[in-house]
């Protein structure tokens, strides 16, 4: 399994990059754990929709008819979008300074951009790879910035 495929998360924007809706960008709804430690499967927002012929149920509020919904792809079906360039990125970790991880895009063989994520009651936090890299105190500031957010 490919480092990048494990990386995507909810939220994040992706490319499609082979089958029937190659070159459609949306954003991850979800996130479905693969059976028996394969690559896991996205639902995508506007991406790979199918119609779903579904009966009427008045107990659940659901009306019957022909309804239009996003199906699964597989992750190495879809690539993730830099969100300060907006291009197809592939993506790697960088250990930084204070021994945290950043997520950083690859570019010609480089790390150009990244963003350590702090996950905590569902906030992610940006912070620019090369400032954290110069010093750690970029880090320290999106961990007091994110604690006043989470308060």
């Amino acid at each position: 399994m490919s480092l990048s495929i494990s990386s995507l998360r909810k939220n994040d924007n992706v490319l499609v990059i082979t089958g029937k809706d190659r070159g459609k960008r949306g954003r991850i709804l979800k996130v479905l754990a693969s059976k028996k430690g394969g690559a896991p499967r996205f639902i995508v927002e506007g991406v790979n929709l199918i119609k779903r012929h579904t009966k009427p149920n008045p107990g659940k509020n659901i009306k019957g008819g022909i309804v239009e919904r996003e199906a699964t792809l597989h992750a190495s079906n879809v690539q993730l979008v830099c969100p300060e360039c907006s291009a197809q990125t592939r993506i790697g970790y960088k250990t930084l300074g204070d021994n945290s991880r950043a997520l950083a895009a690859l570019q010609r063989r480089s790390y150009m951009r990244g963003w350590p994520r702090y996950r905590a009651a569902g906030l992610s936090m940006q912070v620019d790879l090369a400032s954290a890299l110069a010093d750690s105190s970029a880090t320290r500031d999106a961990r007091t910035r994110l604690a006043a957010i989470r308060q």
